[in-house]
């Protein structure tokens, strides 16, 4: 009913047929005659994900963001900021830059601003590195964000992080630990800093 009432003119299918069947979209066919298609399927996940970042972004978004494919909470979190900074996300494997994302896409970094999203648990120290070997990294999102899977994050002369000691409420203090104080009353995880915008997961989106 919902598809019906929305009347799309232009239906995008993000997945091979192992992840949305040609039955699947036969029957969206069937529902939208009219309607102009187009598939995104890679062999997996992340070549979809680099298909996806070359066809729609090519080398004018400013920024890339690298996720891990093994799991959803990183990239959905950091979708926020890149649907607002009209940039892609890419995923990546734990421990290495799948050859297909590297072909197709990764191979214009240095014209972009490189954020890694998550901890060294899903995107590992290596990864990073082969990443900043090719472009630097923002600063909003330092070793500190890297080794404490998301809890942390600079800004500005700012490190913002999730306080252990009080249900990972949100808390910022000066590099040197001084002028500790709380943001908000609620958890934040996955935090992501960038300018004078602070982005995490579950909560949303906090501006200083």
């Amino acid at each position: 009913a919902y598809l019906k009432d929305l009347k799309p003119t232009d239906i995008t299918i993000v997945g091979g047929v192992g992840a949305v069947s040609a039955q699947v979209e036969g029957q969206l066919q069937d529902l939208f005659p009219d309607a102009n298609f187009r598939r995104f399927g890679g062999f997996d996940q992340y070549e979809t994900s680099a298909m996806i970042a070359d066809a729609l972004f090519g080398d004018l978004s400013p920024n890339l963001f690298v996720a891990t494919g093994t799991n959803f909470p990183d990239a959905l979190s950091g979708s926020v900021i890149a649907g607002s900074t009209q940039s892609p996300i890419v995923l990546v494997k734990p421990n290495e830059i799948p050859e297909k994302v590297s072909l197709i896409y990764l191979n214009s970094l240095s014209k972009k601003t490189v954020v890694v999203l998550g901890g060294t648990s899903v995107v590992s120290e290596s990864v990073f590195n082969t990443l900043k070997s090719r472009r630097a990294l923002d600063p909003g999102n330092i070793q500190s964000n890297l080794h404490n899977s998301g809890l942390a994050a600079a800004s500005n002369g700012w490190i913002y992080y999730g306080s252990g000691q009080n249900n990972t409420l949100l808390y910022k203090m000066k590099p040197d630990g001084s002028a500790a104080t709380k943001v908000l009353d609620y958890g934040a995880e996955h935090l992501s800093a960038i300018g004078d915008s602070i982005y995490f997961s579950n909560v949303g989106l906090y501006k200083k």
